[in-house]
């Protein structure tokens, strides 16, 4: 093909100085190489897409591999007909010009060149587009390091892309740009200090595997709660629980508080503690009227069966024994706290296999706070909060049936 070229340039300067004056034969064979160029150019990419576009798309979409598909759709078989066109037309300028014009030559082989190192970039980058959509689906820590170090990798194809492009369209060396470089170092440190440690954050994060995109996190220092939805060299992206997305640097998510409440979902598990607080002048020791009618509760009969016979014995020689205060004694705030300890072993969404604790915390001004300490088997948030408010609902109205006052503010 080449020699074609360089038969068919002859014959037109041939006919070009046969039929023309000295003074414009020049102009005219530039004129003319130049459009020639252009015009194998674009033979070429239209010959290259006719002839490859359709199998490419019967490749694509017959083959079960995701990654073919996401490639098309970012036109990464588009860039490399392109790479192919460009690449055999620099090849031919050497066959269009060998005999006219050496400076326009050299000019056109420039631009060319680096046209051909531009496409080739192109190229590059969607390939790693491609990779970064194809890893960013995966959801897991693996995808979250593949995108840092993809993106880290473009960075630095942009900064090699910009030094080739430099020495080949000024014919600058590479001595003198990295001696450029070096001299302005700092510059270079302070203007990309986010980025520099946005990779570096990335690199940490894929790392420890403590966090990835899909996760539910928490940060306290700006009040965020909700999903991240994209973890990128200099931000991150969190889709709050009211839609609104907050973006914070990446490099926040080492040098802050996270807390990362995923676990909970994975293990399909929330932690409940709540406290409810009872004014301390209803409590009161439980006497015959009472135990009758706390021994018809089936959730507390068997233990109060239990503990009478165990307060029967301690008091069977006990001088007074008639006075409640003497020995051991139920109180109703007791009672109920056995209460809703049976209430919760025997709750169906209530994990057995982890912590259950009903206890006493301080006393306060706002009465005896009785907390409630335990997890559930279900972790995602709308579920939690409909079971943990199902439960203080019961616990709440339970209270009266053993004469005790929850305190509230009164208005």
């Amino acid at each position: 093909m080449m020699k074609e070229i360089r038969n068919i340039t002859r014959q037109i300067d041939g006919w070009i100085r046969a039929s023309f004056a000295d003074n414009i034969e020049l102009h005219l064979q530039i004129a003319y190489k130049v459009l020639l160029v252009l015009l194998v150019f674009l033979l070429l990419d239209f010959i290259f897409n006719k002839l490859f576009s359709p199998f490419i798309k019967k490749f694509t979409k017959r083959s079960d591999n995701r990654f073919y598909e996401i490639a098309h759709s970012e036109r990464v078989f588009s860039s490399l007909i392109n790479c192919l066109s460009i690449g055999i037309t620099y090849l031919s300028i050497d066959y269009v010009f060998f005999e006219v014009h050496p400076q326009t030559h050299n000019l056109l082989d420039r631009i060319a060149f680096a046209a051909l190192v531009i496409v080739a970039v192109n190229l590059f980058f969607r390939v790693l587009n491609s990779f970064e959509k194809y890893y960013r689906l995966s959801l897991n820590y693996k995808g979250t390091a593949m995108v840092t170090v993809l993106q880290s990798v473009k960075l630095f194809a942009y900064f090699l892309a910009a030094i080739a492009l430099i020495m080949i369209l000024f014919d600058v060396r590479l001595n003198t740009i990295l001696t450029t470089l070096g001299a302005t170092t700092a510059i270079f440190v302070l203007v990309f200090r986010d980025t520099i440690l946005g990779i570096i954050s990335g690199f940490n994060v894929a790392a420890s595997r403590t966090i990835k995109v899909g996760d539910w996190i928490s940060i306290p220092k700006y009040d965020l709660e909700g999903d991240v939805t994209e973890i990128n060299l200099l931000t991150t992206k969190i889709t709050n629980f009211d839609k609104t997305i907050s973006t914070i640097p990446t490099y926040d998510l080492i040098t802050t508080e996270v807390k990362n409440m995923q676990v909970l979902i994975d293990r399909n598990s929330r932690r409940i503690i709540r406290s409810i607080y009872f004014n301390i002048n209803s409590f009161k020791f439980m006497d015959e009227e009472m135990k009758e009618r706390w021994m018809k509760i089936n959730l507390i009969s068997e233990y109060l069966k239990l503990k009478e016979n165990e307060i029967n014995q301690q008091r069977l020689n006990m001088p007074n024994n008639d006075m409640l205060i003497n020995g051991i004694q139920l109180t109703n705030i007791g009672v109920f706290r056995i209460y809703i300890k049976k209430y919760l072993e025997n709750h169906p969404y209530i994990d057995q296999e982890n912590v259950l604790v009903v206890r006493q915390r301080d006393i306060s001004a706002k009465g005896l706070p009785l907390e409630i300490y335990c997890f559930t088997t279900l972790g995602r948030f709308a579920e939690f909060e409909n079971i943990q408010a199902d439960i203080f609902d019961h616990i709440m109205v339970a209270a009266s049936h053993f004469d005790l006052e929850i305190l509230q503010s009164k208005i």
